[in-house]
C-alpha cells in the first residue's frame, strides 16, 4: 500500500485508529460516548490499534508517545500530492511548511497487539485539531518484547530506518468521518505477519503499519471448524496482497482493510488439510460473510 510511510518493508498484524488515538476492544465490552460540543471549525480526532496474528503467546510493542501531523494549510487540505513530498526526517521539528506536530494524551504503555485481532480495537487516545490530519507519528520505546510458545519472552530488535519513531501517511480514505459531531478516526493495522522476522535465533521488528476505515475499505468473516485449532486465514487480492487473521477460539475470524476486489481465501492449520475459497467479492464499507468452512 502506497500510503504507508515507513521505508523497511518485510514480512505480521496490528492496527492504529486515528481519531483521538483510541483502542476499544470490539466485541468485548460495550463503550459509552460521551458527545463533546466542538468549537466551530474544530474536529475530535482518534487513533485506533487493531489486528495483530501470529503465531506467538505475546507480542508487546512499547508505545512512549503518539501524535498527529496536522495540515497548517487549509486551501491545500486535501492535496495529497503535495503532502506526499513531505519527508519523514522531522523528528526534531515541531512544525514546517507541511504542517505542526499535536500530541494525544497518551500515558506510555505496552500494548499486546496479539489481543487486538478479528476486529477487537484499542483506542489509544484522542485529540481537538483545526484541520486534516496528514500523519500519524508513533515513539516507541526499548521494552519490546515477544512471548513464544513455550512461554519464553525474547527480545523484539527495533530495525527501522526513522528509528524509534513509526511514521504513518493518512489520505482521506483513510478515515471515518462522522458529521454530525465532528469526528474523525484513524485506524492503523500494524500487520504482524510483515513486521516480524525470526533470524539467526533473533526476534526482529520490521514495522509496517497500514491505515484504513471502515468506510473505504471491505473485510471479511466467518467461522472455520474445528474449534480450538488456530487456523490461520489469507486474504489474497489479485495483486497478490495478503491479509492474514487467526481464528479466536470459537473458530471465529474476521479480516479488515481489505481493498474492494475479488480474493481467494486459505484456510489452514497444523494437522489439518488446508481449503481455499475463491472468487470472494470484496465491496467498500461492506461486511463480506463467508461458508462455514471444516478442516479435515
Amino acid at each position: 500500500m502506497n500510503r504507508l510511510l515507513l521505508k523497511v518493508r518485510p514480512a505480521l498484524n496490528i492496527f492504529f485508529i486515528l481519531a483521538v488515538i483510541l483502542f476499544s476492544f470490539i466485541g468485548c465490552e460495550k463503550t459509552i460516548t460521551i458527545r463533546e460540543v466542538l468549537q466551530p471549525g474544530k474536529r475530535k480526532v482518534s487513533v485506533i490499534l487493531t489486528d495483530g496474528p501470529m503465531d506467538l503467546k505475546k507480542v508487546l510493542i512499547d508505545v512512549q508517545k503518539v501524535e498527529v501531523k496536522v495540515d497548517n494549510d487549509d486551501e491545500d487540505e486535501d492535496d495529497d500530492d503535495r503532502d506526499d513530498d513531505d519527508k519523514d526526517d522531522d523528528d526534531n521539528k515541531q512544525k514546517d511548511e507541511y504542517g505542526e506536530w499535536v500530541s494525544l494524551d497518551v500515558q506510555p504503555q505496552i500494548i499486546d497487539v496479539l489481543q487486538l485481532r478479528n476486529g477487537v480495537e484499542l483506542v489509544i487516545g484522542s485529540v481537538t485539531v483545526p484541520r486534516e490530519v496528514e500523519k500519524v507519528r508513533i515513539t516507541l520505546g526499548s521494552q519490546n518484547t515477544v512471548v513464544d510458545e513455550n512461554n519464553a519472552s525474547h527480545p523484539l530488535i527495533l530495525k527501522n530506518s526513522t528509528g524509534n519513531f513509526l511514521y504513518i501517511k493518512i489520505d482521506d480514505d483513510d478515515c471515518d468521518k462522522n458529521s454530525s459531531n465532528s469526528s474523525e478516526e484513524l485506524r492503523i493495522d500494524f500487520e504482524l505477519s510483515k513486521s516480524i522476522k525470526y533470524m539467526d535465533g533473533k526476534y526482529y521488528l520490521y514495522p509496517y503499519l497500514v491505515p484504513f476505515s471502515n468506510e473505504g475499505y471491505g473485510e471479511i468473516e466467518g467461522e472455520v471448524l474445528p474449534e480450538g485449532i488456530n487456523a490461520k486465514v489469507t486474504a489474497t487480492a489479485g495483486d497478490g496482497t495478503t491479509k492474514i487473521a487467526i481464528a479466536d477460539k470459537d473458530g471465529d475470524y474476521k479480516i479488515r482493510g481489505l481493498k474492494e476486489g475479488t480474493y481467494s481465501v486459505k484456510f489452514e492449520a497444523t494437522g489439518k488439510t488446508s481449503k481455499t475459497l475463491t472468487g470472494v467479492i470484496v465491496k467498500k464499507g461492506k461486511e463480506t460473510e463467508l461458508q462455514k468452512v471444516r478442516l479435515d
